[in-house]
């Protein structure tokens, strides 16, 4: 059962999502989200991680290979919390991932085609989904 959205909106279990075209880092991008009443999206299960996805590829259809998602490993890089500040629980990391990479990877993205797991550089510039409850 959907969530009672607003316009333009996708609604999933109890929670709104909109997807963001606009290239931006991951401060930026959850900036625009809280912009909106929102947070960045997270991908809690398959289902959630599918749903991403399908946002993904309607919105634009691939003009990147990422997106970011709600989460930082910043602060607590053994834990790696999400900012609801729960653990991850939903572990479909992208091959070779969680493993440490050299530089600034530290901000949670997703390969929404393969619908895996994964960091990026802060500072990159990525579209995102956000997410609310209605």
């Amino acid at each position: 059962m959907g969530a009672a959205c607003p316009k333009d909106w996708t609604p999933f279990n109890d929670k709104c999502y909109i997807y963001e075209p606009k290239s931006m880092t991951y401060a930026e991008a959850q900036k625009n989200c809280q912009s909106k009443g929102a947070n960045l999206a997270s991908a809690h299960s398959v289902e959630e991680s599918k749903l991403l996805g399908k946002i993904v590829s309607e919105g634009f259809g691939g003009k990147s290979p990422y997106i970011w998602l709600g989460g930082s490993d910043r602060a607590k890089k053994v834990l790696r919390k999400l900012n609801y500040k729960r653990r991850v629980h939903f572990k479909n990391w992208c091959q070779g991932r969680p493993k440490r990479v050299p530089g600034d990877q530290d901000c949670f993205s997703m390969q929404w085609k393969a619908r895996c797991l994964g960091f990026s550089s802060c500072g990159a510039v990525l579209q995102s989904v956000c997410i609310k409850k209605p």
